[in-house]
């Protein structure tokens, strides 16, 4: 059972290969006959369109627009939001801090 699946992932894997060594051989007669450095940025832009490749670009687009549509937090806010957290933190110790001293001073004052 487990051979035939190894078998078949195998025959999925050379069928895949065949195909991009195919896909190489059409982008190299094409490249061949246009040497034009426009017409051959064309050919690549409609080879990867025809194959639904993610280019690098379509990937930047992709993630700042993920990031602005779920309302994520860059790296420099996340920082200055546990910078002031930090602070606020500081700040109510040690007004607790001379609270609960005043409160000592003034009980002992009166026993």
């Amino acid at each position: 059972m487990e051979m035939q699946k190894v078998s078949r992932r195998l025959e999925e894997l050379e069928e895949t290969i065949y195909d991009i060594r195919h896909d190489q051989e059409r982008l190299e007669e094409q490249l061949n006959k246009k040497a034009d450095e426009y017409q051959v940025r064309d050919i690549v832009e409609d080879f990867l369109k025809d194959r639904s490749y993610i280019t690098k670009h379509d990937l930047i687009i992709f993630t700042e627009k993920l990031i602005e549509e779920k309302e994520l937090m860059s790296e420099k806010e996340i920082k200055h939001l546990i910078d002031s957290t930090h602070f606020k933190l500081i700040k109510w110790v040690v007004g607790t801090g001379l609270s609960v001293l005043s409160i000592i001073i003034y009980v002992m004052r009166y026993f």
